[in-house]
């Protein structure tokens, strides 16, 4: 069982431990580990487990090197954004939040790369050029990719991006279809990609179902704690000199994720009459002038979001907050600590 100076890694302080060592059980159950170490290093043995009883150990082994994707300035970034203008908020008395439902992992059943990579040059300069080229085609690759955007055309979805130039595949892909025009003029991918993760990730979100079905919220915990430390295990310096330390495959999953999420904002932007204000990782807040929490933007009565069943099943409702002259300061915050400190005024 799991020693009890670990249960904070896994998420457990509060639970007795009887709920712990059921949580445990259930757990070594579903998923034929034990979890008696860590999350992380308990979630990399799960992907050696799986690849091992499929014969597939070959698709996790390392390519020659990671340095193209573990350089400065290459790592996949989250969406962390601001509306700073006063009349975005002034008409509304309230933002909404919603947390996407576990963006990450569903995002684990991108394309990853497998074996060796390639520069891009020669005859791959072919394909992969310019933003046409990506609108025109679906490359089922891994990669990252250096682009240079044309500043004369400044589409809604580039603030989204701040400063970035390097994007690993899905968000190129995502900023081509959205409008973007760029050049590329650096590359590196793998001309052999796979969803090298599809499997675990279809275990760990069935257990996650099950989690909540059968009411164990001591094992979603365990559950949460494994996928999400397992996904920044994959790029941390501190696993350097093990086989699964992946920058690449952290970056693709982070910015299929992020690409994604461009996806919903382009809904949102033509569906919804109040708009996004902020947004911090995979949580959007969103203007409102309904101050309870059960009116959400997908509820008839919100004046917002019409016909939002699909987009419904990916958001949840997170807490509703007022907006006063002391909240309507954070405006002028980093992301991060607008997402702190508007807690304060959450409507209960």
């Amino acid at each position: 069982m799991l020693d009890k100076e670990r249960w904070n890694q896994w998420g457990l302080e509060g639970f007795s431990e009887s709920e712990v060592n059921s949580a445990c059980l259930h757990f070594e159950s579903y998923f034929g580990v034990e979890a008696r170490w860590n999350p992380a290093g308990t979630g990399c043995r799960l992907i050696r487990s799986i690849h091992a009883r499929k014969g597939t150990l070959h698709k996790i082994e390392p390519p020659q090197s990671v340095a193209p994707f573990s350089a400065d300035g290459r790592g996949a970034l989250p969406i962390y954004w601001i509306d700073r203008d006063p009349a975005s908020h002034a008409p509304y008395t309230h933002v909404q939040a919603y947390d996407k439902r576990a963006s990450y992992l569903l995002a684990a059943d991108t394309m990853l790369g497998v074996g060796s990579w390639e520069e891009l040059q020669g005859e791959s300069w072919e394909h992969y050029r310019t933003s046409q080229d990506w609108r025109e085609g679906r490359y089922k690759i891994a990669g990252i990719w250096r682009l240079v955007f044309n500043d004369s055309d400044f589409p809604w979805v580039r603030q989204f991006v701040g400063a970035r130039v390097w994007f690993y595949t899905p968000m190129v892909e995502a900023l081509a279809a959205l409008g973007a025009e760029f050049v590329v003029t650096e590359g590196y991918f793998y001309p052999q990609s796979s969803p090298v993760l599809k499997k675990w990730r279809e275990l760990v979100s069935k257990t996650l179902d099950a989690s909540e079905y059968y009411n164990l919220p001591a094992l979603r915990k365990m559950i949460k704690a494994m996928y999400t430390q397992t996904f920044g295990l994959l790029g941390s310096d501190k696993f350097v000199n093990d086989s699964l330390y992946r920058p690449d495959w952290r970056g693709q999953i982070i910015d299929q994720s992020a690409a994604r999420l461009l996806f919903n904002l382009a809904t949102l932007r033509e569906k919804l009459k109040s708009p996004v204000l902020a947004i911090y990782d995979d949580c959007l807040y969103i203007g409102s002038n309904l101050p309870l929490q059960h009116y959400t933007i997908f509820d008839p009565k919100f004046d917002g979001l019409m016909g939002g069943a699909q987009l419904a099943k990916h958001f949840r409702l997170k807490g509703a907050y007022e907006l006063n002259d002391e909240s309507r300061k954070y405006f002028s915050l980093a992301p991060a600590k607008f997402a702190m400190h508007i807690k304060q005024w959450e409507v209960k």
